[in-house]
């Protein structure tokens, strides 16, 4: 008898977010000219606005991820937090950043001042 242990959270995200797009540990961050990390991004925004677009498992899954992608707009993106910081996660490999995604997630971040608290206290 086998029993299965439970996934948290953000490692649900890590997993529907690296299947969709078959990323590993050694994948680059361009395939055939697309930006897999700005496709992870994207497909996150299309599960909360059209989750149509996916399995209704892989879409909840994508969904939890939506405060940590808005965070990244904000904060990584827009500059709000310290330049070794911003580099340090826009430098992550598409694998690296998904599991960045799943560790906000897995921390319960719910609002924007939550996540810049999580992203100055915390490594990267």
């Amino acid at each position: 008898m086998t029993t299965t242990a439970t996934q948290t959270k953000g490692q649900e995200f890590v997993k529907a977010i690296t299947t969709l797009h078959h990323i590993g540990p050694r994948t680059r961050r361009y395939r055939d000219g697309s930006d897999l990390v700005r496709a992870m991004l994207t497909d996150v925004q299309q599960a909360v606005s059209t989750p149509i677009m996916f399995s209704e498992q892989r879409a909840t899954a994508l969904q939890t991820a939506w405060t940590a992608v808005t965070a990244y707009y904000k904060h990584i993106d827009g500059g709000r937090i310290s330049p070794e910081k911003c580099l340090a996660v826009k430098s992550l490999s598409p694998y690296q950043f998904a599991k960045f995604l799943g560790r906000m997630v897995d921390a319960g971040i719910g609002n924007m001042g939550e996540a810049e608290r999580w992203l100055n206290t915390n490594d990267i």
